[in-house]
């Protein structure tokens, strides 16, 4: 006999969730706690047993501007057994009630589990009245389609084997700069967000202001749950690399230069030139380097940064951001490494490189390049709870795109 729990303790609830094998960073009461400082606000739902908890499901409520209607929004499904349609039914019901209670006009229960793979959760879903969106972009209006996953083997496997040969190599340019990495808090999220903005206006995207980051580091440090990376570049050791590096390069032209003034075979002195040529180009680059170092008033120059949030033994790199300057250096490369290393370490046996938007683009290339396996999801599954209202606010949201687009075009 099932019996519910609508006032379960948010550390009972996380509890259940990080030791369950279908637990999922969103399903956490800390993630929703996330989101109530930012437009949305939380209920949680317990499912028991004799007792004990063998089912909790996150429940996301955002206001819509219409009085009391809101929308739901389940992230990553539920924690517990999917392959027990029992259960399955029960919690499906349950997010039904709650979700009428709070004048939800819509349900959109986002699953985690994989595309084509043969589930009861998904038949369940659709027997109870939700239909999927589809499996286009457009279809994925929470989370991405696609995510990039790191599966450890054990522990005993070195952490660069799950890197290419080329991003290897890469992590070579990083060490041999001799980056550092920091464990931080609170007290330099302004940096961060400060990379933060130079990555949304370089990839001309919105990213997260200085308060959400706050809040996660806020809500995930007391269990924790959450390292906050920073990587950074010593100006003066830095320095003094480059310029013993000028001098070995200067070295090598002088040696060059001796060996075209002897020769009298042309087509040597042709290929040295070129060589010199080649060399000197760099030593100008590694001056213009020097320029940039000398334009900073700190020793310390901060090049990127991550959060690494955790859920029981699974790891995910969620927000990260990097400069502009010395990106050849592989900065993103040399903490991602450190971030899977750490998290190896602390016993975790996944490292979620978060999500693409295609197969096709660069940012699947990255990542693929550091291990990732791409996973697909079956998507998002949509229940109308209350048709009146939602058939007004689809209306009311149509009508509104098209006096922006008219809006646009007298522009």
């Amino acid at each position: 006999m099932f019996e519910i729990d609508l006032d379960i303790d948010n550390k009972k609830f996380d509890s259940f969730v990080k030791e369950h094998s279908t637990g999922e960073l969103l399903q956490l009461a800390s993630w929703g706690e996330v989101k109530s400082a930012n437009e949305w606000y939380f209920e949680k739902i317990a499912i028991k047993n004799n007792n004990k908890v063998v089912a909790s499901c996150l429940v996301l409520f955002r206001r819509l501007g219409l009085g009391k209607y809101t929308i739901a929004y389940i992230p990553k499904g539920y924690t517990g057994d999917n392959k027990n349609s029992e259960l399955n039914i029960k919690i499906i019901n349950e997010i039904k009630k709650l979700c009428k209670k709070h004048h939800a006009i819509l349900i959109d229960f986002e699953t985690n589990v994989l595309r084509n793979s043969s589930n009861i959760l998904v038949d369940d879903l659709r027997s109870q009245g939700f239909k999927i969106r589809g499996h286009e972009e457009k279809d994925f209006p929470y989370q991405t389609q696609y995510d990039m996953v790191v599966y450890f083997k054990d522990l005993e496997t070195d952490t660069r084997e799950y890197l290419n040969k080329k991003t290897e190599r890469l992590l070579r340019v990083a060490e041999k700069a001799e980056l550092k990495i920091e464990n931080v808090g609170l007290e330099k999220v302004d940096i961060f967000t400060r990379l933060s903005d130079e990555t949304s206006e370089r990839n001309g995207i919105s990213l997260r202001n200085n308060d959400y980051y706050k809040n996660i580091i806020e809500f995930f440090k007391r269990d924790n749950n959450v390292d906050f990376y920073l990587i950074s570049l010593d100006a003066n050791t830095f320095k003094n690399n480059i310029e013993n590096n000028i001098k070995l390069l200067e070295k090598e032209i002088s040696g060059l230069q001796k060996k075209v003034n002897r020769s009298s075979d042309e087509k040597k002195k042709e290929v040295w030139e070129t060589t010199i040529t080649e060399i000197r180009n760099k030593i100008n680059s590694l001056n213009k380097d020097i320029e940039e170092i000398l334009k900073y008033k700190s020793d310390t120059i901060y090049l990127s940064g991550c959060l690494v949030l955790y859920c029981g033994k699974k790891s995910y790199y969620l927000y990260a951001a990097s400069s502009n300057k010395f990106r050849y250096l592989q900065p993103n490369i040399y903490m991602n490494y450190k971030a899977m290393e750490n998290a190896r370490k602390r016993g975790c046996i996944s490292y979620n490189l978060g999500g693409v938007k295609s197969i096709n683009d660069n940012l699947y290339t990255f990542k693929k390049s550091l291990g990732g396996e791409c996973v697909e999801y079956e998507g998002v599954f949509t229940y109308v709870v209350n048709r009146p209202i939602y058939i007004l606010f689809e209306t009311a949201l149509k009508i509104r795109k098209k006096l922006i687009k008219i809006k646009n075009k007298r522009k």
